[in-house]
Order: C-alpha cells, then structure tokens, then sequence
C-alpha cells in the first residue's frame, strides 16, 4: 500500500508540474547530448502522466489493426501496449537544421488483444479466433521526429509535422495466440511453435503494424506536449 501511495503521489506531482507550464527537470543546451540524455529520461514520467490524462500512459489502448500482409489476413481488437514506462533513453540528438529529433530507446514490450487470423505465415497456414499474447524482449527503436518553429503568445514552440522510424527486436518474441484452427491442440502446438522458433523473421515481418498504431498515438500526445511547452520550457535559451 505505502509503494502504490508513492507511486500516486509521484504521478500526482508531475502532473501539477505540467499542468503549470514547469517542467521539473535540468533544461539542457540542445547541442549538449550528454546533457539531454538524463533530461529525457526525467521527462519521461512526466510525458507518460499527461498522457494518462488523455487515456494513455504505459498502457497504450491501440486502435483497431487490420492488415493484408505476406498473405495473412490479420486483425486486432480492444488491444493494449504496455512497456513504455520502462523504456531507456539510449542517445537523443537535436538536429536545428534538418529541423529533427532523433530519439534512440529501448524496452521490453507486451501487447494483448483480440485477434483473427487467416491465410499464411512464412508459406505455413494459419487460422484462428482468439486472443493474442505477444512479449518483444529488447524492443529498440529509432524514433525521428521532423518539426517546424512556430511562435505562441510571443514564445517559440516546436510543431512536430511527421515522423519515422526504425526498430529491432533485439533478443526475442513470444507469441501466445488462443483458439488457433478451432481449438486443435496438436495444430495450435505446432504453429505456436513455429511461430516462437522463427521470431527474428515473423518480428521484423509483422511487428511494423503494431508500432505503427502504438507510435502514432505517442507523436499525437508529443504534438500536445510541445504545443504546452515552449522551447524556453524545455531548453537553455
């Protein structure tokens, strides 16, 4: 009880803190990299609390996934993203004229919903009806962030316009999918153990739909979080 009071406490404490326009954290030249390292990683907190204002936080509702992929038919319903809050800021690296922020990280990631499947994976057929389990051990991502400078009520404030990026699931994949052909144990077994063997490859081939949804909904609540903040809110002048 007294872990959860801290927690609620803390949570409490930034969102005062944001909600008054003060960031609670050392401003850093945006030149300096050793510096904004550590300030990000401060931040962090402080982002993942707005967010749970709005219905986000560390467990990210993600909308609706339907795709047609490799031929697999696949969807995804009333599904969660969870991990951000343990994420490691690696490097970050402010670049004034290509007008990007480049965020390296990194996390461990379980995404559970409701999914249907049909078609192929790798060439191996596969149907089902159920509900997924999915574990990415060492998510890294690269994320990229373009803006432009906009003035506000007389300060300057960063307008994130688009962004990109790249990931790597570093150490492994686990995949549990309930109700796989039917409920046929023998069938579900083998493709569950398909699908685990070959992790690397299915990732890599089938994750981008996922961090697409999870990642646009963060770059929607960065677009809030800097329309609050100015520069002067978040960097030495």
């Amino acid at each position: 009880m007294e872990a959860v009071l801290k927690v609620s406490c803390l949570v409490l404490l930034a969102i005062v803190h944001v909600q008054s326009g003060v960031l609670p954290v050392d401003k850093c030249s945006l030149s300096d990299k050793g510096c904004l390292v550590p300030a990000v990683q401060k931040m962090l907190p402080i982002f993942l609390a707005k967010m749970q204002e709005y219905g986000g936080g560390d467990d990210l509702k993600l909308t609706p996934i339907n795709f047609d992929l490799g031929g697999l038919k696949y969807s995804l319903t009333g599904a969660t993203w969870n991990g951000l809050k343990g994420s490691v800021i690696d490097s970050v690296n402010w670049d004034a004229g290509k007008k990007a922020l480049t965020i390296d990280f990194h996390t461990d990631v379980n995404v559970k919903g409701a999914y249907t499947a049909d078609g192929t994976i790798m060439e191996k057929p596969i149907t089902g009806d159920g509900e997924l389990n999915l574990k990415l051990k060492n998510l890294q991502v690269k994320l990229t962030i373009n803006f432009e400078t906009v003035n506000k009520g007389g300060k300057d404030h960063l307008k994130p316009t688009k962004y990109s990026y790249e990931f790597d699931v570093k150490d492994n994949a686990h995949y549990d999918m309930t109700n796989l052909y039917n409920g046929d144990k023998a069938q579900s077994d083998d493709m569950l153990n398909f699908l685990n063997g070959n992790w690397k490859a299915i990732s890599t081939a089938f994750s981008p739909p996922l961090l697409d949804n999870a990642l646009n909904i963060i770059h929607n609540h960065v677009i809030s979080f800097f329309d609050e903040h100015s520069v002067g809110d978040i960097s030495k002048e």
